[in-house]
Order: C-alpha cells, then structure tokens, then sequence
C-alpha cells in the first residue's frame, strides 16, 4: 500500500517519499549492501587487470614476434574485459545513487504478461513501454513486428534497454538472450532471432503510442531524474501502460513512469492509476 508523508530534513526542502513496509525496508538496506560489495568488487578486477595488461606490454617489447602477437591478443583480451568492467561499475554507482534518493525498485517481469487477441496473433503484450525522448520532450512508439522466425522492435535508438526488452519480448519467447539481438544496417530496426519458429503464418505489426496529458508534478520528477537514468548505455526512463488492444489509439490510461540503470528498474512516478496497474505497483514494487 503506497502512502506519502513529507520528510523534513535541515538542509533541503520537504519532499514527497514512499513508506515502504518494515520488510521492504531491511531488504533495500540490505541490497545497498551487495552493490557495495560489487563495486568494490570490480575495482579490485580493473585494477588486477590493468597489472596483467602492463605486465604484457613489457613482454612484448622484449620478446620475439611472434610471441608479440600472443602478448598483444592476451592484451586485448583483457582490455576489452576492462571496459565492460567500466560499464558495470559505473552503472553501480548509478544504482547506488538511486537507493540514495529513495527510488523504489520495481520488477519489471510483469511485462511478460500477455492477453489473447483478436488478431493473427495468438496473444499481444498486456502492457507497453515507451521510452523518453529528451529531444522532444516526449515518448516514443511502442512498435513490434513478429515473424516466423524474428522479432522486430522499431526505434532501435529509443527502445534500447536490454532489461525492458528482455521481459517484454517473454511474451513471444521463453528465454531471451543478448547474444540474439541484431542490429539492422538498413533502417532503425531492432531484431532478435530465438532460433525456432514463432506461431505466426504471416509477418504482424502491433504498435501502440502514448495518449495523454503528463501532470507538471510529473513532468518535474522526469526533469529531476533525467540525469541519473539517463546518458549511458543501457540506462533510460520510460512510460510503462497498459495496453487492452494494439494497433487502435485509444487514449492512455494510467502510466506508470519508471527509470531503468542496467538490470535494475525504479518507479519515478505514476498517476491514476487503473486496476490491474494498481495491482503490479503492490506485488512488483520493493
């Protein structure tokens, strides 16, 4: 049960936060605690890293050229290892700084939900999800085209959070994996192949976009969130709704607006909202 109370502090104004059930609340205490531990963690990896990929330049200049070619392989091994270890640990500290603000975590499994349908699909995506553009101040489209044996998602540019993805598309896949996804050269289509043959005859487009009047309070907590998930890769913010039928603009009910920093999703707001919205903010919500 979501309540508000102000919370008054000597050096800022009050603000508006969430009580969180006495549970809730030792399991985010405690969570802070992991993302400590991974943060230190993989400063000691870089670090090690680093050590090895000195260790290799020295060899190099002083070995034969064919043991060059050894060292310089190891090397890049190592340094590539590194820059995905720079990613994690900044989205750590990105995490770490959304605990700070008291951003509630929310699982985003719920986007596995699905509906029948009318259509020449067996079942369509009970909810939607469209990512913030900053240039236009808006959101985008949400966009799926199913084949035989792909998955296209349009916008490849805007609709770029592998965690979004990878439950949104559980409605058509069982499991989804990173290594699937492929980028096309030719327009701005996102695809991703699961290896086996969907249950569709013919190619279906589904799309559904945003209907609606965000509220100024809204609007300001995007603005106040905009630099934390926002600016890095596999960062964003997005307006989640749910979605009773695709492919008709009927006007948007009850969004929720939720922040995603790699593999973790935080509600930044949401407002009137519906029944089965209601019900995901109480069984996903930490």
């Amino acid at each position: 049960m979501f309540k508000f109370r102000s919370k008054k502090t000597e050096e800022t104004k009050p603000t508006e936060v969430f009580t969180l059930p006495e549970v809730v609340q030792h399991y985010v205490s405690k969570n802070d605690d992991v993302l400590d531990d991974d943060f230190t963690g993989i400063e000691i990896q870089i670090e090690k890293n680093k050590k090895v990929i000195e260790f290799l330049k020295e060899e190099k200049e002083e070995g034969f050229a064919n043991e060059s070619m050894i060292y310089t392989t190891e090397r890049d091994k190592f340094e590539k290892t590194n820059k995905k270890l720079e990613l994690q640990k900044s989205l750590i500290v990105r995490q770490i700084e959304a605990n700070k603000k008291g951003y509630q975590k929310i699982d985003l499994s719920f986007l596995s939900m699905k509906k029948p349908s009318k259509g020449r699909l067996p079942y369509h995506p009970s909810f939607s999800t469209h990512k913030y553009n900053d240039k236009n101040k808006d959101f985008t489209c949400c966009r799926i085209d199913v084949g035989r044996y792909e998955i296209g998602i349009k916008d490849k540019n805007y609709i770029s959070s592998y965690m979004v993805l990878k439950n949104l598309l559980k409605v058509f896949v069982t499991n989804v994996e990173e290594k699937n996804f492929r980028t096309s050269y030719h327009d701005d289509t996102l695809t991703y192949r699961p290896g086996y043959e969907l249950p569709v005859k013919t190619d279906v487009r589904i799309e559904t976009y945003f209907k609606g009047i965000i509220p100024r309070t809204t609007k300001q907590k995007i603005a106040e969130a905009k630099d934390l998930f926002t600016g890095c890769a596999d960062c964003g913010i997005f307006l989640i709704k749910e979605c009773p039928s695709w492919n008709e603009r009927e006007i948007t009910k009850d969004p929720l607006i939720v922040g995603v920093i790699g593999e973790k999703a935080y509600l930044i707001d949401h407002f009137d909202t519906s029944d089965l919205e209601e019900y995901i903010k109480k069984e996903f919500t930490e």
